[in-house]
């Protein structure tokens, strides 16, 4: 059962392409607000720009333990 996120942000990994983007898409298209993490050179800026003001990119490699910056990124833009 999905559960629209509304009013809510998520953090997607592997967002620039396939299940993560795709997640990322769900998400906005219900009303979330999006924090797109995938590598610095994979096409995460460019997803968040199609999808709009309720997306952003972070470059992030979740194998490097960035998950702390990227809270803080994350809260920066929505909070």
């Amino acid at each position: 059962m999905f559960v629209a996120p509304k009013g809510l942000v998520g953090v997607v990994t592997g967002a620039a392409s396939g299940l993560g983007r795709a997640t990322a898409e769900r998400f906005v298209r219900e009303g979330a607000k999006i924090v797109i993490c995938d590598l610095p050179n994979s096409a995460g800026q460019e997803v968040a720009d199609q999808l709009g003001s309720n997306a952003v990119f972070s470059p992030t490699d979740v194998c490097e333990s960035l998950c702390y910056t990227l809270f803080e990124y994350y809260e920066s833009e929505f909070v």
